[in-house]
């Protein structure tokens, strides 16, 4: 898992620029603690064997400014599928609940700078808010919402937040395309576009399981 995280690093240079004080990126998260996590609803080995992918869209915001809006068309173009686990939402989870389901923290969900992954400025409040009708779409290859930081009291400016975390579990070659805008309050309403695509591969050994399980099923029959 750790050497999978590493040749993802090596892959992902990616990054678009929206503004001098905003710019827009995704970096892949190491998930390979995965194995020894416990969750009480989803089998962490088969998890980690599996070989999920997890990646982070993120602003980077300088210039004593803040980020306050994003919209975001995720697309899985390809040979994959997003995951969600069973017991999480379209927000971030709590991490108190870690403890019993750990591969919570792998869920693909929508945040704001002041929630998980980042760190919890009000433990008591969720401070994403999503627009009126969203999230548009949350498919096994799309997800598209658009959504706000906390409109009341923005705590938190200047820095690197993640802003969605997304896992996929590829079983061939494709690309994750990360569109949409990003706003910052010192602009007001201008919408400053992003395009990220990331390339993504199965790992040979998460291959090398589907071939089995493939067997297995034909076996079955």
């Amino acid at each position: 898992m750790l050497k999978k995280f590493l040749a993802t690093m090596s892959v992902l240079s990616c990054v678009a620029l929206a503004s001098a004080t905003i710019t827009t990126q995704v970096v892949p998260v190491d998930n390979s603690d995965a194995a020894g996590l416990t969750d009480l609803a989803v089998d962490p080995v088969a998890w980690a064997a599996a070989g999920y992918l997890t990646y982070d869209l993120q602003v980077v915001i300088s210039g004593d400014d803040s980020w306050t809006t994003a919209s975001t068309l995720a697309t899985l173009d390809a040979n994959a599928t997003y995951w969600d686990h069973p017991t999480a939402g379209n927000t971030q989870p709590d991490p108190s609940q870690f403890a019993y389901f750990g591969l919570q923290k792998y869920d693909t969900f929508w945040t704001s700078s002041e929630e998980y992954p980042n760190p919890d400025a009000d433990p008591a409040k969720n401070a994403t808010t999503f627009a009126p009708g969203s999230p548009v779409q949350v498919t096994d290859t799309v997800r598209e919402a658009e959504w706000y930081t906390d409109p009341e009291d923005p705590t938190v400016g200047d820095g690197t937040w993640t802003i969605m975390r997304v896992t996929i579990l590829p079983t061939g070659p494709g690309n994750l395309v990360f569109a949409g805008n990003v706003y910052q309050a010192s602009t007001g309403g201008e919408a400053f576009p992003y395009e990220i695509s990331v390339p993504y591969v199965p790992e040979p050994s998460s291959l090398a399981l589907l071939a089995l399980g493939g067997l297995a099923l034909i076996r079955r029959r």
